[in-house]
């Protein structure tokens, strides 16, 4: 497969996003085949898609094992927001929420530390509605 890099690579990028015909981009690049071209042109939408998709979520990867020691040694929940750049309080209750449903954590180790959401509020009154007219 052909390789471009450098300022080559940020030329061909933006004439496959301003969608230059496959024969010229062949020709321009000295690009030999269809197949390397449809590899190419398919790197430069991955990356195109990942810089300008503001839905996009970027995943973070925490150690579950050292999380775990910290969690348990004492550091509150703004000391992990910021050791694991969390950036919200939410996804720390996400990441609680996670391991205790993997069986990771005990809730009554972080019992004190979790908070609850308005849509859990809602969820359980609507449970407990629920509940109250099988009765009836």
């Amino acid at each position: 497969m052909a390789k471009l890099s450098g300022q080559v690579a940020a030329d061909f990028a933006r004439d496959v996003v301003n969608e230059m015909a496959n024969d010229k981009l062949m020709k321009k690049y000295s690009i030999s085949s269809l197949h390397s071209l449809g590899l190419l042109k398919a790197q430069v939408r991955k990356v195109y898609n990942e810089q300008n998709n503001p839905q996009k979520k970027t995943q973070l990867t925490i150690n579950k094992t050292d999380f775990l020691q910290d969690l348990r040694g004492g550091l509150d929940n703004s000391q992990l927001i910021e050791k694991y750049r969390l950036k919200k309080e939410r996804y720390l209750q996400q990441l609680f929420r996670k391991l205790i449903d993997r069986g990771d954590l005990d809730i009554s180790e972080i019992a004190d530390r979790l908070s609850v959401t308005q849509s859990q509020v809602r969820e359980a009154f609507k449970e407990a509605e629920d509940a109250i007219r099988e009765l009836d």
